[in-house]
C-alpha cells in the first residue's frame, strides 16, 4: 500500500502544478475564484489546485479522506482508511500582490485517521515558479522532479547538506508578515500570526544581532529553502490542524531535520503530536535542518527545550 500512497500523492502534486503552470501562463492563478471551504478568500491558484489533487485521488479509487483548506472534508470512499492533509496554494496573500510570488501545493498522507506527525508516510510540495516537486516517503529520502513536462523528467534525491555552525549568520526565513509583500484580506488571522511570529522571532534575533534573516509569505517555498539547504531554519506558527507542518514534518524527517512547537509555555518536538490536536491556541514553531542547529537557536532564544 505504500506504493500506491506514493504513487497516487506523487501524480496529485504533478497535476496540481501543471494546474498552476496554466493558470499563471493564462495571466489568471491570482483571480478570486468566489469559492471556497473556509474564511479565506479562495483565489483560481488555491481551489483548482485542490481539484486536481481530489480528482487525482478519485481516478485511483483511493481509500482516503482528504481535509483540505478549500474544499473542507472530503471522503473519496465510505469508510476511508487514510488521511491526506491538502493545502492548495500556500502563500495566497503573497500571490495575490505578486502572480509569480513563490508557493505552491502542500500534500501529505498518513496512513490513520488521527495520526501523529510521524504517522505521516508521503509529503510534498510544488515549487511552481522554479518548475520542480520536493517530495519524501518515510524512511526512503526527500527526492526533487525536474523537468515535469518532459517525456524524460529528472528525479534527484536530495542529499543532506553538512551545514555551518549555528552562529548570528546563519540564514533564516520567517513567517513575519511585516517583512514581506501580500496583499490585505486574503489569509484570515494573518495578523495574529504575524504577531506570533514578530514576538517569538523577530524581535529576539534582531536583538541577538542576527544579519541573515529573511522572509516569505509561503511556508511551502520557506520549507523547499530549508530542505534544499538554502537555509538552516524556519520560524514560523503552528496550530491544531493546520494544513502546512504535517508535509513539512516529513520532508524534514528525511533530511535529518525536525520541528520543535512551544504550547503552555514548554518547547518540544513535534513527532508523537497529533496533528489535529497539537498546536491550540495559535503556538510559535521552528523548523530546522538538525537537531544541533536547533538546539543553537534555542539557546540564542534563551529557551528551554522538553527533552
Amino acid at each position: 500500500m505504500i506504493e500506491q500512497i506514493v504513487n497516487a500523492g506523487i501524480e496529485a502534486l504533478k497535476n496540481a502544478y501543471l494546474v498552476q503552470k496554466k493558470l499563471s501562463d493564462a495571466g489568471t492563478i491570482n483571480e478570486f475564484s468566489h469559492k471556497g471551504n473556509g474564511t479565506d478568500k479562495a483565489l483560481k491558484g488555491d481551489w483548482e489546485s485542490e481539484e486536481a489533487v481530489i480528482k487525482t485521488f478519485e481516478q485511483f479509487r483511493f481509500p482516503i479522506r482528504i481535509i483540505s483548506e478549500e474544499h473542507g472534508q472530503i471522503d473519496i470512499v465510505e469508510n476511508p482508511l487514510y488521511i491526506a492533509v491538502l493545502d492548495g496554494f500556500d502563500g495566497s496573500s503573497a500571490l495575490k500582490a505578486n502572480p509569480r510570488a513563490r508557493g505552491g501545493t502542500m500534500l501529505s498522507i498518513a496512513a490513520n485517521l488521527n495520526p501523529t506527525y510521524t504517522d505521516f508516510i508521503f509529503g510534498g510540495l510544488t515549487e511552481f515558479c522554479q518548475d520542480q516537486i520536493l517530495y519524501a516517503v518515510q524512511g526512503n529520502g526527500a527526492f526533487l522532479i525536474k523537468d515535469i513536462k518532459k517525456e524524460s523528467e529528472i528525479v534527484e534525491k536530495v542529499k543532506i547538506n553538512q551545514r555551518e555552525l549555528f552562529g548570528r549568520q546563519s540564514p533564516i526565513h520567517l513567517d513575519d508578515p511585516s517583512l514581506y509583500e501580500h496583499a490585505k484580506g486574503i489569509t484570515s488571522g494573518l495578523d495574529e500570526i504575524g504577531k506570533c511570529v514578530n514576538d517569538a522571532f523577530t524581535k529576539p534575533l534582531q536583538r541577538e544581532n542576527f544579519t541573515n534573516l529573511s522572509a516569505l509569505n509561503s511556508s511551502s517555498a520557506m520549507c523547499f529553502d530549508l530542505v534544499i539547504g538554502n537555509v538552516d531554519a524556519v520560524c514560523g506558527v503552528i496550530a491544531k490542524g493546520v494544513f502546512e507542518p504535517s508535509t513539512e514534518y516529513v520532508l524534514l524527517r528525511e533530511v535529518s531535520g525536525s520541528a520543535y512547537g512551544k504550547v503552555n509555555e514548554t518547547w518540544e518536538e513535534i513527532g508523537d503530536r497529533r496533528w489535529s490536536e497539537y498546536g491550540r491556541p495559535l503556538s510559535p514553531l521552528i523548523r530546522v535542518a538538525n537537531p544541533k542547529i536547533g538546539k543553537g537557536l534555542i539557546s540564542f532564544l534563551n529557551i528551554d527545550i522538553k527533552k
